[in-house]
């Protein structure tokens, strides 16, 4: 699915997602996550062991909402398919990347201080669905 240039626009600026995955139970489970956007898709980064994680491996299916912080009825709701991509040495780039893009010129010190053996996975994000409101 392709992405609008006003859906672009509000993903492109560093406001946190909230991802919503599915639990065992099939009750969601909610999480703040820093992303950004590729192309069509969605990138995020967390621990290979995290419960979205868990969750994802059992149901792709996910959601995101991203809220502009200068108009909070402004905001765009995602549902698709989330894709792990298991390679750590790409996550942790990706991660350097979301720090720098979300805490500045402090990121790389943020990334040197999350332990290098953590297995970290890069969660992508296939659009299936795309909803963007403005109102008030």
């Amino acid at each position: 699915m392709n992405l609008s240039p006003e859906e672009r626009t509000l993903l492109d600026r560093p406001l946190v997602a909230q991802l919503a995955t599915i639990m065992p139970d099939g009750s969601p489970h909610l999480t703040t996550i820093w992303h950004h956007r590729d192309e069509d898709t969605i990138r995020m980064v967390c621990d290979a062991t995290a419960l979205k994680a868990r969750n994802i491996r059992r149901d792709p299916r996910v959601a995101i909402n991203v809220v502009d912080i200068d108009n909070p009825y402004r905001y765009i709701q995602i549902r698709g398919t989330a894709e792990l991509v298991a390679d750590s040495v790409k996550a942790r780039d990706e991660l350097r990347a979301l720090a720098n893009r979300y805490m500045g010129s402090v990121g790389d010190a943020f990334v040197d201080m999350y332990p290098a053996d953590v297995d970290q996975i890069t969660i992508i994000i296939h659009p299936k669905r795309v909803s963007l409101t403005v109102s008030v």
